[in-house]
């Protein structure tokens, strides 16, 4: 089986394979670069799921027998901003959802996203002197102090997403 991801960021091809070692399935990974349809800095639940679906669209066009798409960025609920991701996985005929976290923000940091127009990713290297903090632990290890990576919230949510998928196959 030939499995695309709808990007190149290896903590995102690494949740892929990591997820799809639980299923048991023979399967090739690998990313590939797609536009994902929506704005560096997605702003909301429904553009952070437009942006996954576009990817996963997007990489099945490359020949994948399944394609993920997982996209991240901020959404406001009840008068405060959370960080949120999805994902998405389809066949040629078939496509699932996988889980949405959610984690506030705080104040501060959404300020620079909304105000400054700053991705998440470089909000959290300016405050913590990280480089490429999306390309290890994500804003969510630094929300949690630690305790969930961007690797671990993508494998799960991709689970997810692949469970309905691989079952029929």
């Amino acid at each position: 089986m030939k499995i695309i991801v709808g990007s190149t960021n290896p903590v995102k091809v690494s949740a892929v394979q990591e997820a799809v070692a639980l299923f048991g399935l023979p399967a090739s990974v690998r990313g590939v670069s797609v536009p994902s349809g929506v704005s560096p800095m997605p702003l909301s639940r429904q553009e952070v799921r437009k942006g996954a679906k576009t990817r996963a669209i997007n990489a099945l066009s490359h020949g994948a027998t399944l394609a993920i798409g997982m996209e991240g960025g901020i959404a406001p609920i009840e008068g405060q901003y959370y960080l949120t991701s999805s994902v998405y996985a389809c066949t040629a005929s078939d496509g699932a959802w996988g889980g949405e976290i959610l984690v506030r923000l705080p104040e501060d940091l959404v300020s620079l996203v909304l105000e400054k127009g700053m991705e998440l990713g470089d909000v959290i290297d300016l405050q913590t002197g990280l480089e490429n903090s999306k390309q290890g632990g994500g804003a969510v290890s630094y929300l949690t102090g630690g305790r969930l990576t961007r690797q671990q919230v993508f494998r799960d949510s991709c689970v997810q997403a692949l469970a309905p998928l691989l079952q029929s196959i």
